[in-house]
C-alpha cells in the first residue's frame, strides 16, 4: 500500500520568507464541479466560487502525514489526531485562494520577461558555471511530476502573491519614538574585560570520602544514565548508493555532453552602460548629443537625469538577461560603441559596451567526471521508486533482509542507534528507530536525501542507570570535576571582591599572573558589532550580566573552563545601528500587519468545510494506511 500512496501523493511547495518570521508554503490545488453523493468525490471546502476537491485533499493531507513520519505507520489517525494535519491543510489552501481573489481584483500581472527571469535567476536550475540549466529545469520538472505550463502557472502565482504581499507593507511607518528606543535597548553593544581562572586537575582537590562519593551519586544519577540504544539492520536505497550502480560507458557521457554543452560552457558576458530616457523624443536627443560628441555621463545626466551609478548595469549575458532587446543590442556593438535608440522592455535607451568577456567552452575531458557524476545522480532519481517496487516486491514474498540485499545488491548495514544522540544528522534515524516497536519489525522509510532505506530492528538495550559498585570510578572523577569547577568560581568571587573593594582590574592581573582578556562588542541577542581578534562572548548568561554592569564593577560567573571575572569595558551605539533599529522595528510592525491583512482575508473570503467529505478521510486511511 506504500507503493500506491507513494505514487498518488506527487505535489511541489514553493517556499518564501517574509522578514525572516514568516513562511508562506503554497501548494498544487484542483477546482472540482458541485457536491456530489459519494464522499470521495465530493467538495471538501469552497471558497465563493473556488473548491477543494477530495482527490487533491487526500493527496495533501498524505503528503503530510509522510513529512511527519506518520504514513504507514502504527499511529491511529482519526478525527480527533488528525485536526492539526487538516487544519493546516485547509488554512493554506485558504490562504491561497483569498490571495489570488486579491491579486485578479486588483489586476496584477507578471510579464514574460520577469517570469523568465524569475526561473532562470532560480540557483535550483543553475549549472557549475553559475548559467541557467535547461537539462537541470526538466530534470526537476520530471521530478516532480510537473509540465511546463503547470510548473510556470505556480511560479506566476507565487510570483503575484508575493508582490501582492511586498507591495502592502512596502509603506510601512516606523514610529520614531519606538525605533528610538528599541535602538537603545536593543542595539547597545557592550564588550567585557576579564579574567579567565581555569578549572585544573592541578587544583587542591582533598580526597573523598565513601559518603561523598555515594551521596554524589544519588544526586546526580542521571548523569550517569545509559541511554536506551537499538540494534538494526538497514538496506540502503540513497540515491548515492543507487548511483554508484548505475553504468555508464565513455560514449553516453560524450554523447550528453554534445547535447548540453551550453549548460557546461561560460556564455560570453559583457560589461554594459544604459541610459534610460522618458520617451523617443528624448532617446533621439539624447543620441544626436552622441554622435556629436558629447559625453555618455554627460547625456545621461542632461537627458535622463542619471547617475554614473544609474547607467552601469554590470556583466550580463545574452541568455540570461530579462531585456531580450537589450541584450541583442549590446552583444552587437563593439567595445565603446553606442547603439542607435531602440525600445526596451522598461522604456526607450541606448547602451554602449565597455568591456567583453569571450565565452568559455570547456574540452570534454575537462568535465568528463563532473558529468558522469551528474548523470549517475540523475539516472537514480529516477531509479529509486524501482527500487522501492522491487523491494516492497520482495518483503510481499516473504523474503529476509539478507536475501533481499543479496538479490538487488544494494549496501546492507548493521548499527546501533543511540536513541537520545543529539546528534542532528541522526534525528531522522532515531525517529523512524523508535516507531518500530519489537525486534523483527521493519519499514520502508525516506532518508534525508531522496532516497530510502529498509530498516529491520534486531534488538533493543533498555535505558538504565548503572550500579554504583560497576561505575565507581567514572563517580569519581565526576565529583572531582565539579570540585574544580567549584574552587575555580570560588576563587574568581573572591578576585571580584577584590576589585569591588578598591583594586583595579590590572593589579589583581598581575598578582594572580592571569591575563586581562577583551571580549567583542556585543548587543543584549549576543550579535557581534565587529568581528575581529577579540574573544567572543557565547554564553548567553554572561551576555546578560555584562548588561547589568556599571562601569568599575565585577562579577564572577562560570564558565566551560571554570569561571571568569567580567568587567564592563565599552558602550556604543552608532548612528548605523540606530538606522539598523529602524529597519528592524519596521520588520516587526510589517509582521503585525501582515498577520492582520491575513485575518481580514479570511474574514473577507470565509472557508465553507463538508464535515462529511473532512470525515471520511480518516475513513479511507484507515482503510489504506496498512
Amino acid at each position: 500500500m506504500l507503493k500506491s500512496m507513494r505514487r498518488s501523493v506527487q505535489s511541489t511547495f514553493v517556499k518564501f520568507f517574509l522578514f525572516g518570521l514568516l513562511i508562506i508554503s503554497f501548494g498544487l490545488w484542483g477546482v472540482t464541479d458541485l457536491f456530489t453523493s459519494s464522499p470521495e468525490t465530493q467538495t471538501v471546502a469552497r471558497i465563493d466560487d473556488a473548491e477543494l476537491d477530495f482527490p487533491t485533499y487526500a493527496n495533501e493531507f498524505q503528503s503530510v502525514l509522510r513529512q511527519t513520519g506518520l504514513l504507514g505507520s502504527d499511529f491511529e489517525i482519526n478525527a480527533n489526531t488528525g485536526q492539526f494535519i487538516e487544519s493546516a491543510v485547509l488554512d493554506r489552501w485558504g490562504l491561497e485562494v483569498a490571495l489570488g481573489k486579491e491579486i485578479a481584483a486588483m489586476r496584477l500581472a507578471v510579464t514574460e520577461a520577469e517570469l523568465r527571469d524569475q526561473i532562470q535567476r532560480d540557483p535550483t536550475f543553475r549549472d557549475a558555471s553559475g548559467g541557467f540549466s535547461r537539462q537541470r529545469f526538466e530534470t526537476f520538472l520530471a521530478r516532480n511530476r510537473l509540465s511546463e505550463p503547470l510548473y510556470l502557472q505556480q511560479v506566476r502565482g507565487t510570483v503575484l502573491q508575493n508582490q501582492l504581499i511586498r507591495t502592502m507593507l512596502a509603506s510601512t511607518p516606523v514610529p520614531p519614538e519606538q525605533a528610538k528606543l528599541l535602538a537603545q535597548y536593543d542595539l547597545t553593544f557592550r564588550s567585557s574585560r576579564m579574567l579567565e581562572v581555569l578549572a585544573t586537575p592541578l587544583m587542591p582537590i582533598p580526597a573523598p570520602s565513601a559518603s561523598d562519593i555515594t551521596t554524589f551519586y544519588d544526586d546526580h544519577q542521571e548523569r550517569f544514565q545509559v541511554a536506551e540504544k537499538r540494534s538494526i539492520e538497514m538496506l540502503s536505497l540513497s540515491l548515492a548508493d543507487i548511483a554508484a550502480t548505475v553504468e555508464l560507458s565513455e560514449d553516453e557521457v560524450e554523447q550528453y555532453f554534445a547535447e548540453n554543452q551550453a549548460s557546461y560552457s561560460v556564455p560570453e558576458r559583457r560589461e554594459v552602460e544604459r541610459i534610460l530616457f522618458p520617451d523617443e523624443a528624448k532617446a533621439r536627443e539624447g543620441w544626436l548629443a552622441l554622435q556629436d560628441g558629447q559625453g555618455f555621463l554627460k547625456v545621461a545626466e542632461n537627458f535622463a537625469d542619471q547617475s554614473p551609478e544609474a547607467i552601469a548595469l554590470g556583466e550580463i549575458t545574452r541568455e540570461n538577461f530579462a531585456d531580450t532587446a537589450l541584450a541583442e543590442q549590446a552583444f552587437r556593438l563593439d567595445i565603446d560603441a553606442v547603439s542607435d535608440p531602440f525600445e526596451g522592455l522598461f522604456g526607450w535607451m541606448v547602451v554602449r559596451t565597455r568591456r567583453i568577456e569571450p565565452a568559455i567552452i570547456p574540452e570534454f575531458s575537462s568535465v568528463q567526471e563532473t558529468l558522469a557524476a551528474e548523470m549517475r545522480q540523475e539516472r537514480a532519481v529516477d531509479l529509486v521508486f524501482d527500487y522501492v517496487d522491487q523491494v516492497e516486491d520482495l518483503l510481499a514474498g516473504g523474503a529476509t533482509l539478507a536475501e533481499i540485499a543479496a538479490d538487488i545488491r544494494l549496501p546492507k548495514l548493521r548499527q546501533d542507534v543511540v536513541m537520545d544522540s543529539d546528534d542532528p544528522e541522526a534525528a531522522l534515524l532515531q525517529s523512524q528507530v523508535a516507531s518500530l516497536a519489537e525486534a523483527g519489525d521493519r519499514e520502508m522509510f525516506e532518508d534525508n536525501t531522496g532516497g530510502y532505506r529498509l530498516v529491520e530492528l534486531q534488538s533493543i538495550v533498555e535505558s538504565t542507570i548503572p550500579s554504583l559498585e560497576d561505575i565507581r570510578s567514572t563517580v569519581e572523577a565526576a565529583w572531582r570535576e565539579d570540585q574544580q569547577y567549584a574552587l575555580a568560581l570560588k576563587q574568581a568571587r573572591t578576585l571580584a571582591n577584590r576589585i569591588n573593594g578598591g583594586e583595579s582590574l590590572e593589579a589583581v592581573a598581575e598578582a594572580t599572573q592571569l591575563s586581562i582578556r577583551e571580549t567583542e562588542a556585543v548587543n543584549r541577542d549576543g550579535r557581534q558589532q565587529n568581528s575581529g581578534e577579540a574573544v567572543a562572548l557565547t554564553e548567553q548568561e554572561h551576555i546578560d550580566a555584562l548588561f547589568t554592569l556599571n562601569t568599575g564593577i565585577a562579577v564572577a560567573l562560570p564558565s566551560e573552563l571554570g569561571a571568569r571575572v567580567i568587567m564592563l569595558g565599552t558602550e556604543t551605539v552608532t548612528e548605523q545601528q540606530r538606522e539598523a533599529g529602524q529597519v528592524a522595528l519596521k520588520s516587526e510592525v510589517a509582521s503585525e500587519m501582515y498577520i492582520g491583512f491575513e485575518q481580514a482575508l479570511r474574514t473577507k473570503h470565509p472557508l465553507e468545510k463538508n464535515r462529511a467529505a473532512l470525515n471520511y478521510m480518516y475513513t479511507y486511511l484507515n482503510g489504506t494506511n496498512s
